[in-house]
This record gives C-alpha cells, structure tokens and sequence, in this order.
C-alpha cells in the first residue's frame, strides 16, 4: 500500500467528522465541479524534492515528499452560528493529532507538518495543509534501499545507529551493555534500568538499529511492548521492572523508575526518558 492511500485510511480512521469522505486526487474533478459535500478531505503527493548526494561512490540523500491535505467545508455559518473557518480549524487540529510525528511505515521517519494555506470558491472553503515525509536513499551496488538514517545525521539528532546482541522490535526499550552494543532494558537493577531509548523498527542479534531518545515512535499495535492494543492516551509509560523490554503504563514501586515518554494517541508515543530514581 503507498504512503498516501495509509495516510487516506489513517484520517478515516482518526477523522470521523469526515464521515469516510478522505479520496484521492482523481475525486478533484469533483471538486472543481463542486458535485461534493461538506467536510471532505482530498489527499495528493505534492512534491518531493532531494539534498544533495554527500558521497563520491555512492547515494546517500534525504528524499522529501509532501502530501497535500485539502479540506473541503460550505463558506456559511450553521444554525449554531458556527462558521466555514471555525469548522476548517477544527478538522485542522484533527488532522495535525493524526499525521504529526506518524510512522505510516515501522521502518519509516516520522511525519511533520510543513504549512496551510486556504482559498475561497463559489459556496465553498478550501483549506489545504500540508505534510513531509522524509526517507533516506542509500545504493549499496546497484540496488537502492530505503532506510532509517545513518547515525548522528544533523537533520535527525534524536535517532543513534547501533549494534544490538538480541532481537529488538519497532518500540522496544534498550540499555547499552559493556560491550556498546544494546539489549532489552529493564528497571529491576543496575545496569538494566539504564534505558538508552527506544528501537525505532526491527532488527535481529549483531544487527544495526536506530534509537531514538526523542521524538515520536509509533504502532499499529503495541501488544509486544505494552500488552496492550493501544497505549492510553495522556498516560505516561515507564520502563517495566518484571520484563525486559516491556513498557507499562503503572509506576514501579520497586528496583528503578525511569518513566520513557507519554501516549498522545493510541498508536503514538511522545519520547522523553526521564532521570532514572532508584526506588527504596
């Protein structure tokens, strides 16, 4: 599935004021002839755009896109004396809490908001916000692979390119051992509890991946790290003291607290891991 047909299905999801009305660029037809209803939401690729290749013998760049969001609402007040701009606000800030800091793929950068932008026509309020997503293109032969970015790169300082010594997925707690090399942290005991910060997608013993210490991390389904579906949104999450590797929404009474960041909507995470306390 491409990247905008998962952020159509994501704002169906997230959006129910759009009452499933989240299309495609063919659907504009509709638009510019306005055989459309209120409260509509059109998703295209806009533009992408590349830095500059940073190698001599091979590609490594930060690819670009951005995704256009154009939100559709009727230019008149209802019988509330709510207005076509209030409305669009609000779909604005139902958009931003879906899109903003997403992974649309476990193996992909986060989602960050570029601009908006309106323009009126006829009856109708036009409002377009736009989206980026970046992605690292890498050729290593004569095959290119999308990937996370190589470490300490300037435009991503939160993410750290390590080796691990045991299996670790998308979201999974870890520590950096004696070695320098990760392993699933816990808050029983020292050097456990230490957590560094949280894989940002899969990877298997003496592989490399990327942590991330700040920023957002998300899951479709965060039952291997939580035990839950969903994380609970406005609840903070702490290293757990029982399993390694896991997270848990209720405070450890005994060994460390380190609490690792906070739920802003189900699937997503806020990263900020806090000072480590040893509990007495």
């Amino acid at each position: 599935m491409s990247i905008r047909s998962l952020i159509v299905e994501r704002l169906k999801l997230m959006v129910p004021a759009f009452e499933g009305r989240v299309l495609g660029v063919v659907d504009l037809v509709a638009v510019q002839q306005s055989y459309i209803k209120a409260k509509s939401c059109y998703i295209w690729r806009n533009k992408t755009k590349a830095s500059p290749n940073d190698s001599l013998n091979f590609l490594n760049q930060i690819i670009q896109t951005e995704y256009a969001v154009l939100i559709t609402t009727k230019n008149e007040k209802d019988h509330g004396g709510i207005d076509s701009s209030d409305v669009a606000d609000d779909l604005c800030y139902q958009i931003f809490n879906a899109l903003a800091g997403w992974q649309p793929l476990e193996s992909s950068f986060c989602m960050s908001y570029e601009r908006g932008q309106n323009y009126f026509d006829r009856n109708m309020l036009f409002w377009t916000e736009y989206y980026s997503l970046p992605r690292t293109a890498q050729t290593s032969y004569d095959s290119v692979d999308w990937t996370q970015p190589y470490p300490y790169h300037p435009n991503y300082p939160g993410a750290y390119m390590m080796t691990t010594d045991v299996a670790v997925q998308t979201g999974h707690p870890v520590y950096i051992n004696a070695e320098n090399h990760l392993e699933l942290a816990c808050a029983e005991s020292l050097p456990r509890a230490q957590g560094f910060g949280l894989c940002a997608f899969p990877a298997n013993p003496g592989g490399n991946v990327s942590v991330y210490v700040d920023g957002f991390i998300s899951r479709a389904d965060w039952t291997p790290i939580t035990g839950t579906l969903f994380l609970i949104p406005g609840k903070t999450y702490y290293l757990s003291n029982t399993e390694p590797g896991k997270l848990t929404s209720t405070p450890p009474t005994t060994g460390y607290l380190l609490s690792v960041g906070t739920a802003i909507y189900p699937d997503t995470l806020d990263i900020e891991i806090s000072q480590l306390i040893q509990l007495i």
